[in-house]
């Protein structure tokens, strides 16, 4: 392949022919009991990014939402990181989540 040459991904087959269909979810945190669809989705084996934006001004809230979190994630051999002020996310079995961030090398 050339340098600097664009590919069109829209032309490319990027289909898998393996039975899991992993997929990368946003959820919406408002109270903890919003908690137990998360957690089925990551045992599942999908990636949640969860937005918990609605009770950053509980510290509570967001201290058990947390701990929940870091719970599944354990449970299910994922992980889990904090990835914003108010976003998280959780991964499934066998799936770690770099803490390092990509930068732009110019």
């Amino acid at each position: 392949m050339e340098p600097n040459r664009f590919i069109d991904l829209g032309f490319m087959d990027m289909t898998d022919d393996t039975e899991e269909d992993v997929r990368i979810k946003v959820a919406d945190v408002r109270r903890f009991e919003d908690l137990a669809e998360v957690s089925r989705q990551v045992y599942d084996g999908n990636i949640i990014l969860v937005d918990f934006s609605f009770v950053t001004n509980n510290k509570g809230a967001v201290d058990t939402i947390m701990a929940e979190l870091r719970n599944v994630a354990g449970d299910c051999n994922g992980d889990m990181a904090v990835v914003g002020k108010d976003l998280a996310v959780v991964s499934p079995n066998g799936m770690r989540i770099s803490r390092q961030r990509i930068q732009e090398s110019f």
